[in-house]
């Protein structure tokens, strides 16, 4: 799917969506309804900008300084409107993208948007981190609960490693700040060694 040359962006801390992933947002901020209108008028894109907010802040700071520069592109999928003039809505991630400069800073964030092209160097490499990866997740779970089974099913058949870097990534590192560094990394390796590293695993693997 060709991605946008610019998107409607919310802006969010600890809140980012990834290819391949499902985002739930509630929507009821006048400034995001008008974003909302304007997605669905147009080719139903938003973008979640990531905020670098510090624990100990008690106020976001929204300025351009403290949005980082990469994001994931997401499709509307379903859009509920609510009694109270809110929306409730899921976002599909596509794919990644940079903020290249913003074409309105208000009411809400239409940034200009170029595309992260992903990159394998070794494929053989990339393929054995991947299933390391699937590996270290799938052995956090308690064995022969559901979401064990879940996860088989789920992710089971999962050979590209792309998409095990994405699945993997979103799913098991917890905190969205943790997450937020894959999204600019353009080769796929350094994305699952990321991800292996932060999973406690070592790559390459002793033998």
């Amino acid at each position: 799917m060709a991605l946008p040359l610019s998107i409607p962006v919310i802006t969010l801390a600890e809140c980012n969506v990834f290819p391949h992933a499902l985002l739930p947002l509630n929507i009821y901020e006048p400034r995001y309804r008008a974003m909302l209108a304007e997605a669905l008028r147009t080719d139903r894109f938003i973008a979640v900008a990531s905020l670098r907010v510090a624990e100990e802040d008690e106020y976001w700071d929204e300025s351009d300084v403290n949005i980082d520069g990469f994001s994931c592109a997401g499709l509307l999928r379903a859009c509920v409107g609510q009694s109270d003039g809110s929306s409730r809505l899921i976002l599909q991630g596509v794919g990644r993208i940079r903020f290249a400069g913003w074409l309105q800073r208000t009411p809400f964030r239409i940034a200009r948007c170029e595309p992260v092209v992903s990159e394998i160097g070794d494929l053989k490499v990339a393929q054995d981190m991947a299933q390391q990866a699937l590996d270290r997740a799938r052995s956090s779970l308690p064995g022969g609960s559901p979401f064990a089974a879940q996860f088989d099913k789920q992710f089971g058949s999962l050979h590209d490693p792309e998409v095990i870097a994405d699945v993997v990534g979103y799913n098991f590192l917890s905190r969205a700040s943790d997450r937020q560094p894959l999204l600019g990394m353009s080769r796929v390796e350094d994305r699952l060694e990321y991800i292996l590293n932060r999973l406690g695993v070592a790559f390459p693997a002793a033998e």
